[in-house]
This record gives C-alpha cells, sequence and structure tokens, in this order.
C-alpha cells in the first residue's frame, strides 16, 4: 500500500491533522529520504538508517513536533485495516 494511501486512510481514523500532515510530507519527500526509493526491500533497518532517515525528514519538514512515534502508529493501524 502506498504512503499516500496511508495518509487518507489516517484521516479517515481520525488521527491528528498534525499525524496527517506529517504522513502527507513523508510522501512529498520520500525520494530524498536514505532508503525509501529502494524498491528491492533488501535493506537492512538498523538503527543508524532509521536516524538518517528521521534527520533528513526533520530538516525538510515544515511541521514542528511530529512525534516519529505517532507517524510509526498511524502507519501500523492503516497496515491493519487494510490487511
Amino acid at each position: 500500500m502506498g504512503i499516500q494511501r496511508t495518509a487518507s486512510l489516517a484521516k479517515l481514523a481520525r488521527f491528528s491533522d498534525n499525524v496527517v500532515e506529517g504522513l502527507m510530507e513523508l510522501v512529498d519527500n520520500w525520494n530524498t529520504i536514505p532508503e525509501l526509493g529502494d524498491s528491492s526491500g533488501n535493506v537492512e533497518l538498523t538503527d543508524d538508517l532509521l536516524n538518517k532517515q528521521l534527520n533528513e525528514l526533520e530538516s525538510r519538514s515544515k511541521l514542528k513536533g511530529v512525534e516519529p512515534r505517532a507517524l510509526a502508529d498511524a502507519i501500523s493501524a492503516t497496515e491493519i485495516r487494510m490487511v
């Protein structure tokens, strides 16, 4: 499922506007965030990689105060609804 659809589902699931906007920023910056554009799925998810990804998203974000955990919760919740 695409992250844009995830943002739409998060809005329907009544996540905060800040979380939905954070997901849309993720959509807008998808190709600039390290390893997100790798379609092979063979990327090892390490603490270092997660920190690089979060730092890149934060540096491009117009929003302040969006908790990474809130974004992860929205992504997880919408994925569960789709299964």
